[in-house]
């Protein structure tokens, strides 16, 4: 199935509210206009990072009759990413320095409007430093 659009937004992991996530120095995933990066949360304040408040990884895969279809990935290590060095970086620096693995993919259903609001609004004030 090909994706049509990926993006990173703040959204709520059951799993990481069960473990107080987000924590300073967990390492989480985001996708951006030039592909996928590696983060380190320098600082979780808890004014700014509410307890299960995470970045997820949205990938819209189709749209039909008023609503679209995709999957949501937790982007915490360990959560809905397994984050690792990339043995063959150290020898090879054309190669990624880190590799991914997919651990859990949510399936979701939101109406064409909730997308919209999904893809326009990027801040909600929420910050992981």
């Amino acid at each position: 199935m090909e994706t049509h659009t990926i993006i990173t937004r703040t959204s709520f992991c059951q799993h990481c509210f069960n473990k107080q996530s987000p924590k300073t120095d967990e390492i989480y995933v985001v996708h951006g206009s030039t592909g996928y990066h590696i983060r380190l949360i320098e600082y979780a304040a808890p004014h700014y990072n509410p307890i299960g408040f995470v970045p997820a990884v949205f990938e819209l895969y189709k749209a039909v009759d008023g609503f679209v279809y995709g999957t949501k990935i937790c982007s915490i290590d360990g959560c809905g990413y397994s984050v690792r060095d990339n043995p063959a970086h150290e020898t090879d620096s054309s190669k990624a320095p880190y590799l991914l693995k997919t651990l859990r993919k949510d399936s979701f259903k939101m109406s064409v409007k909730d997308w919209n609001a999904l893809i326009l609004t990027k801040d909600f004030g929420y910050k992981i430093e």
